[in-house]
């Protein structure tokens, strides 16, 4: 059985499988929208939204259905297009000087209430500037933890309204899912946001193209920690330190507790061992 046609990709990029959910997961009741930002978001726009979740499930429906879930399929397909774009030059930020003892932090998948605030008292209380890659639905849930993000000297990407897999939907869905997310950033802090880092590291050609006609700079990075898999602290703090190195550009997930418990000792350790943490802007004007 083939998947659906409008993921069978040519030219795409299969970085890495974060584990994370590629749909919206139920939760907690969130707290309600704003009338201020319900506004932003047009009922065409959001109905093209919730095509997109609907394609997403689409996809994964489909996917579970091939021979071993799709794991064979999907091994030749990240293995046709990693070699397919590799010598390809697209502008992205993945990592910083190899020639510096400097580290940059990421969060994605927030804001989140319970987690969120404790990263930004770790990294305030360190001095330390990260990037946050939101995503659009949890920004418009709790725009005063965007704020706040931005206040205290953080810098914002877009990861995608929804949180979904954008290579497996089709172009003008993920589209929808990128523009969305950055109107609603804008709404809340009065800036589009530089960078955007797509659900799971998944890119192609097409997305890549999208990024730029809506002015963002795309963002990879050097090492994963893990902590979207929930290890034990010690764990996720044993492996963390191994991603340190010149120009590491790390991922973390401001929606785990773990991350919120080890990000404080991360930062005293990697200090302790030379590294200086620069803020994004830095990876970019090197």
């Amino acid at each position: 059985m083939a998947p659906p046609q409008y993921v069978c990709l040519s030219l795409g990029v299969m970085l890495s499988i974060t584990g994370r959910a590629a749909v919206p997961e139920p939760g907690p009741s969130p707290a309600p929208v704003s009338d201020p930002l319900r506004s932003v978001i047009s009922s065409t726009e959001r109905a093209a939204l919730a095509r997109a979740v609907e394609q997403a499930m689409e996809f994964r429906d489909s996917y579970d259905r091939l021979p071993h879930h799709g794991h064979e399929w999907a091994e030749m397909l990240a293995q046709e297009e990693w070699g397919t774009l590799r010598h390809r030059i697209y502008p992205h930020i993945g990592h910083g000087p190899a020639n510096r003892r400097w580290v940059s932090l990421t969060f994605d998948d927030g804001p989140d209430p319970a987690v969120t605030p404790k990263v930004l008292d770790a990294l305030r209380a360190a001095g330390v500037k990260a990037t946050f890659f939101l995503v659009g639905r949890k920004a418009e849930r709790y725009p005063d933890l965007v704020r706040r993000i931005v206040a205290e000297g953080h810098a914002l990407g877009n990861h995608s309204y929804d949180h979904l897999y954008l290579t497996r939907i089709p172009p003008e869905s993920a589209r929808v899912e990128l523009d969305a997310c950055s109107k609603i950033i804008q709404a809340i802090t009065g800036h589009p946001p530089r960078y955007y880092r797509p659900p799971g590291g998944h890119f192609d050609r097409i997305l890549v193209g999208i990024g730029q006609q809506l002015h963002m700079l795309l963002v990879t990075w050097t090492f994963s920690p893990g902590d979207y898999a929930d290890p034990p602290p010690i764990s996720l703090l044993e492996h963390a330190l191994r991603g340190l190195r010149p120009g590491a550009l790390l991922i973390w997930h401001d929606d785990v507790p773990e991350t919120a418990q080890i990000v404080p000792e991360f930062i005293r350790e990697a200090k302790a061992r030379g590294y200086r943490f620069v803020p994004l802007s830095e990876y970019e004007k090197s």
